[in-house]
């Protein structure tokens, strides 16, 4: 004769059956894809990857001032897309399955990961010719050519070169260094809220029913 034994057991529900597995048994972390096309990626105001992103500024800038186009569009790309990621680079591993990162530019990463600084960006920073462009061209209406003219001719301060008798300035560049400060300071939201409310009086004096809004930036 079988004796059937009874049960007492009670039933789980299935949400603590779910927390008891994932406390045993952890779940992995969930993919990130990301996009080859910026536009296809969301903005952060929260770059996670300032480190690695100043120093390939830094470069882009200067292949974009020797012309090297090509280049200059890869390490702008690799900028790019480090900007929009949702996590700092920790390890080279990391950029793993990411688009827009070449030799160049992966080696970059790797020695600010050992090292904590790029000797590119070091060596570039303490270029005469390099820090001559970059301050000229800060000013409005001066290109890289007048840049490179300035600089031929032995320029390598902005007061220098206004206080020089025989350049001649455009009216552009005129404008730029008489409201160099103005121009070069980024606009605060307080001043941009202003001039919003000063064309949204003007718009709404011919179509009341208009709706003017802040883009860019401010919008965020």
């Amino acid at each position: 004769m079988v004796r059937r034994l009874g049960c007492k057991c009670s039933a789980i529900e299935p949400s603590k059956v779910q927390k008891l597995l994932q406390s045993n048994f952890p779940l992995p972390p969930p993919v990130v894809t990301i996009s080859q096309y910026a536009c296809q990626r969301r903005s952060t105001l929260n770059n996670r990857n300032k480190i690695f992103t100043d120093a390939l500024d830094i470069l882009a800038e200067n292949f974009e001032f020797n012309e090297n186009e090509s280049t200059y569009v890869a390490f702008a790309r690799a900028t790019s897309l480090l900007k929009s990621l949702p996590y700092t680079i920790s390890k080279m591993a990391a950029l793993d399955g990411l688009p827009c990162f070449g030799d160049q530019t992966r080696a970059i990463i790797e020695e600010i990961l050992e090292d904590g600084v790029s000797s590119k960006v070091e060596n570039l920073l303490c270029d005469e010719k390099y820090k001559a462009r970059k301050l000229f061209t800060s000013v409005f209406g001066v290109g890289l050519k007048t840049a490179d003219k300035w600089y031929g001719q032995g320029f390598r301060t902005l007061e220098a070169v206004k206080a020089s008798k025989d350049l001649k300035f455009t009216k552009m560049q005129k404008a730029g260094f008489l409201y160099y400060e103005d121009i070069n300071n980024a606009v605060t939201r307080p001043e941009a809220e202003a001039v919003a409310q000063i064309i949204e009086t003007i718009v709404h004096g011919y179509t009341p029913d208009a709706i003017v809004t802040l883009t860019g930036g401010f919008r965020r």
